[in-house]
């Protein structure tokens, strides 16, 4: 009989909590898996890519350190991406809105300090979920991610400070807020839902405003929300 190679389609790709101790190659051949549909890479160190072939440049990462790997955007079949907390600096990858099928980013735990691509705005319809909390993010961000419906978004613990007069449209009661957050200005969008019971943890919160939304219910009480004006939830 015939030798018989058996053929394996890759769905899913896990490279989490990997401890190496010397550097491995990312093969770019993952960027041409024609089925792979979720990618994570989460406290791995020593990985080592040699990106995309639109790329003609080396990169080296320890633990996943460096620019963000650019050949992301050649795998069309991405439906979820994951790296967290690793190193990773610079921009997010420009074309990753060319993924039609992209559901969920989530780059938490990093040190993406770069101004977010308007090409951010420009996300299929599939696109419902963004984290990219625990950064270093000032600005750019507002512009990019306003026009779009999410059912989550995670911006805590960035520089953000004033996300106010923007079209952002989500549900406020599914947000997690960091415990170390001391002014938020969410007034003027179109925000929707409750306001979020971690509001009443807030040690150090003095000064909310979230007037001109869409919000409903009942306000928490406890913590400093007693201390906050009426006036900061008018026009709901």
């Amino acid at each position: 009989m015939p030798n018989k190679t058996l053929a394996y389609r890759v769905n899913h790709l896990h490279l989490n909590d990997l401890n190496l101790t010397k550097p491995y190659l990312i093969s770019p051949f993952v960027g041409n898996l024609p089925c792979l549909n979720f990618l994570s890479i989460t406290n791995t160190n020593n990985l080592v890519s040699s990106v995309s072939l639109t790329l003609r440049h080396f990169m080296r990462f320890t633990n996943v350190f460096g620019e963000i790997l650019h050949f992301l955007s050649q795998i069309k079949t991405l439906e979820t991406i994951i790296f967290l907390y690793n190193n990773f600096s610079g921009n997010l990858p420009l074309r990753l809105p060319l993924i039609s099928n992209l559901y969920r980013v989530s780059f938490d735990g990093n040190r993406i300090s770069a101004t977010i691509s308007n090409s951010f705005g420009s996300f299929s319809e599939p696109f419902k979920l963004i984290t990219l909390s625990n950064n270093c993010l000032t600005r750019g961000i507002l512009e990019t991610l306003a026009k779009l419906v999410f059912d989550f978004v995670d911006l805590s613990q960035n520089m953000l400070i004033n996300l106010a007069n923007n079209s952002f449209a989500f549900d406020f009661g599914k947000v997690r807020v960091s415990k170390t957050l001391e002014i938020l200005d969410l007034s003027h969008n179109h925000l929707y839902g409750t306001l979020p019971e971690g509001l009443t943890s807030l040690k150090n919160l003095g000064f909310l405003d979230v007037s001109y939304n869409n919000l409903c219910g009942k306000t928490p009480r406890g913590g400093r929300l007693q201390k906050i004006d009426v006036s900061s939830y008018a026009h709901n």
